[in-house]
């Protein structure tokens, strides 16, 4: 029986189209390496010490067109609570050690924590209003390879 392809690149008319999603999880892969070393040292006086190792490695690797069609990724919130922290910080430096510091360096610490807090609201803002817009627009996005278009197709 003959399934006929319902999705066509909108460029070229090729059905040799493939979602992101698809493409991502295809080109991304996880690797994990474990080695052992059994040997001996010689040292100047021809003796010699047994050495034994292992090594552990892991890592992720992935295509060229696969990181080009990677899904989008919330925002981070450390940036803004890393500002909020630092002018914390210098806050209670000001009133617990260095009782010599200027007020500007309140003033500061202040506006650090004013942008940090202003930055954690965007951040909030971001990640709960245009992500979903961006995951919804990523999971209908596709890739003909064969004249490299990429579009959205709408449900």
């Amino acid at each position: 029986m003959l399934i006929k392809q319902r999705y066509y690149c909108p460029r070229c008319g090729s059905g040799n189209i493939q979602k992101y999603s698809v493409i991502y999880e295809n080109g991304v892969i996880n690797h994990e390496f474990s080695s052992q070393i059994n040997g001996y040292v010689e040292h100047e006086d021809y003796s010699r010490s047994p050495i034994k190792g292992t090594s552990n490695t892991k890592g992720i690797s992935m295509t060229n067109l696969a990181s080009s069609v990677a899904p989008p990724k919330k925002s981070e919130y450390s940036p803004p609570i890393g500002c909020i922290l630092f002018g914390a910080l210098i806050i209670h430096s000001k009133f617990k050690i260095f009782h010599h510091l200027a007020t500007e360096m309140i003033v500061i610490a202040i506006i650090l924590i004013v942008i940090g807090i202003i930055g954690v609201i965007g951040t909030y803002s971001i990640n709960n209003n245009e992500y979903p817009k961006q995951l919804y627009r990523w999971r209908r996005s596709y890739y003909c390879h064969r004249c490299g278009n990429r579009f959205i197709i709408d449900y």
